[in-house]
């Protein structure tokens, strides 16, 4: 483990189990997820219908801002499944690390932790916001570092360098949504269905929203199945 880490964690740490009250909050602030997902899809949500000259463009940013979150979600959480296993802070040992009151001791037990997932998610997300809108998109930031990562180092889920990494990962992908032919070619065809069958879009509009809000954790369980029968079958082949 390096210094940065671990000084991280041992300074967060010696605030564990001091209150009960504020160990409950942190865990809640990490487990429900309407104060994550749910509260960055709002901003999306205020940038597809708000008015102005600029309808076309702002769908068109929302549309690869969901799908550029959804793809770094699943590009860290493959990066997880092939690299190579990283326990979590809260069951190193050598960090003596002391469990936050209310904190589940088994929680994501099979698990890598290496990038985190969610920070790749979140930045993904609020950088997206940023490229239309500077104030939300900076509150979107201030938002995913506070109540999106800082819980998770704080309970012992993820070390400093997951959130770090995660979060560049996150960043990198969301420039893609600035190439404006990549938008236009891919946002073209939703935008069409939009304006034809309302109807159908928006039942669809909401169950992709609706999977954002949780931060895809549906889409992520069914992928790490696959992803971990696909690496089964190949280890099989070479053997």
């Amino acid at each position: 483990m390096n210094s940065f880490d671990a000084d991280i964690l041992r300074f967060l740490n010696q605030f564990s189990r001091r209150s009960f009250t504020w160990d409950a909050f942190v865990t809640t602030l990490e487990e429900v997820n309407l104060l994550k997902g749910a509260a960055i899809m709002a901003g999306f949500l205020w940038i597809w219908f708000r008015d102005g000259e600029n309808k076309t463009r702002d769908r068109e940013f929302v549309l690869l801002s969901v799908l550029a979150s959804a793809a770094s979600v699943f590009l860290a959480r493959a990066l997880a499944l092939t690299l190579s296993f990283r326990e979590r802070p809260l069951r190193t040992p050598s960090l003596h690390f002391q469990l936050p009151y209310v904190m589940n001791p088994d929680a994501l037990s099979s698990w890598s932790s290496f990038p985190s997932d969610h920070a790749a998610f979140a930045f993904t997300a609020a950088t997206c916001l940023l490229f239309v809108s500077r104030r939300l998109g900076m509150l979107a930031l201030f938002y995913s570092f506070f109540v999106i990562c800082f819980p998770r180092v704080y309970l012992g889920i993820h070390y400093p360098t997951d959130i770090v990494v995660g979060a560049l990962l996150g960043a990198a992908m969301a420039f893609w949504v600035k190439l404006s032919p990549l938008r236009t070619v891919v946002a073209r065809p939703f935008l069409r269905w939009e304006r034809l069958y309302p109807s159908r879009f928006y039942t669809i509009f909401f169950l992709v929203g609706f999977e954002f809000s949780e931060m895809f954790d549906s889409l992520r369980a069914i992928a790490k199945f696959v992803l971990l029968g696909a690496k089964t079958a190949a280890d099989q082949l070479l053997r």
